[in-house]
């Protein structure tokens, strides 16, 4: 039995096994769980897996919001809490008009 187990090791050792076939497959093996991992996130981002209250695109607002005030000629407003805070709640406001969150300003 140590023989047998001692060969397979040294075949995995010298990667034997491994040609092109099988990393083929492996790379579509991931690759298929990858796409299928995205279309979860993009269906339960959208409210397809579970209806949604609000819309789910919260993550760049802070981005969005500090776009605004550099628009408006006071980027570094946007490391001012007491200005940044409103400003992403009224870039929460509205992109929360738009068709659920989909079309972004």
């Amino acid at each position: 039995m140590t023989a047998a187990i001692a060969g397979a090791l040294a075949q995995l050792r010298a990667g034997i096994w491994l040609d092109r076939r099988r990393v083929g497959a492996g790379a579509a093996i991931l690759l298929a769980l990858q796409l299928a991992g995205f279309l979860f996130i993009v269906a339960g981002t959208h409210g397809w897996i579970a209806p949604l209250q609000r819309p789910t695109t919260t993550d760049f607002v802070s981005f969005y919001a500090a776009g605004t005030l550099a628009n408006e000629r006071q980027p570094a407003l946007a490391y001012d809490g007491t200005v940044a805070l409103p400003s992403s709640r009224a870039a929460v406001i509205a992109t929360s008009s738009t068709a659920r969150g989909h079309d972004h300003p």
